[in-house]
């Protein structure tokens, strides 16, 4: 799908919750827009993701189960949406990587779609400076209470887009160097998921990345492989020290105390029969001398 002339797509999903290979489309939300209008033509479907929504999720963006009862699966939905889509130069989401990894589990085993993505979460990062963060309802305060609905959101992702692309000369967003096949997107990782630079912290310390699965527990460990290095370190450095001449003295003496103590405790060996009767034989002549002496 590429072709300039269509405009660009702004998508956006609600699901049941983060993980794309665990969870579930539930809204399906997106824009059709070019640079002369923010605004040609809009997609909105609910979703019905076969499972029930989790409360947690309802919370955030509203939808409950009731009302996506007898919609279209997630599948059914994004077919549709594509057919809608028709040509068009890229997808632009906040985020990209969250829709992209949603997408590419909706194909599982099959080919993927030729699918390209913009994220406006990385251009905002790179162009748009001194933001107290990167949400997209504090890049586009406009959005207010109606954030976390997809249709609402995709039309703040327009606005975000096209202020990003004010910020280059030409007032347009190179498209070469920031668009992203979908399958060039890294798999989901959870927010509490150890991050790369922990993970290569740790394998440089010795250790074996797959012993930890959250950030708190790879601290935990990088500091026991700290701790462990740190040791080793001290042992292989350590220089004997010399001892003085009180230490040698007491030395002495210890050693010169436990010989006389082994001596006071060795038990005297009793005399071989061998030896006895040799001495026996020495008492028989020296008494013979005696009686023919006399």
């Amino acid at each position: 799908m590429s072709s300039s002339s269509n405009g660009f797509i702004a998508l956006d999903f609600e699901t049941t919750g983060l993980a794309a290979n665990e969870e579930h489309i539930v809204e399906i939300g997106a824009v059709r827009f070019d640079y002369g209008n923010q605004e040609i033509d809009v997609f909105s479907q609910l979703v019905d993701p076969g499972v029930s929504i989790p409360s947690e999720a309802t919370r955030i963006h509203g939808i409950t189960n009731d009302m996506v009862k007898g919609q279209p699966s997630p599948r059914e939905a994004w077919d549709q949406f594509l057919t809608w889509a028709g040509e068009h130069a890229g997808l632009v989401a906040h985020n990209a990587e969250y829709e992209a990894n949603f997408v590419r589990f909706l194909y599982g085993s099959d080919t993927q779609p030729d699918i390209k993505f913009i994220d406006t979460l990385k251009l905002a990062k790179r162009r748009l400076k001194d933001e107290p963060n990167y949400k997209l309802t504090t890049l586009v305060p406009s959005l207010g209470a109606d954030s976390h609905r997809a249709l609402p959101d995709a039309k703040a992702c327009v606005e975000l887009f096209m202020r990003i692309a004010a910020t280059y000369k030409n007032g347009k967003i190179p498209l070469k160097s920031n668009l992203t096949k979908i399958g060039e997107f890294p798999e989901y990782r959870s927010p509490n998921a150890p991050s790369e630079k922990q993970l290569r912290y740790i394998k440089n310390l010795g250790g074996s990345p797959s012993r930890v699965s959250t950030k708190q527990e790879a601290s935990a460990y990088i500091d026991r492989l700290k701790v462990a290095n740190q040791s080793t370190n001290d042992d292989l450095h350590r220089v004997p020290r010399k001892p003085n001449s009180s230490e040698i003295t007491w030395t002495i003496g210890k050693v010169a105390n436990q010989s006389t103590n082994d001596d006071l405790r060795r038990v005297p060996r009793k005399p071989k029969s061998s030896g006895i009767a040799w001495i026996m034989g020495i008492v028989v002549i020296v008494g013979v001398l005696l009686m023919v002496l006399t």
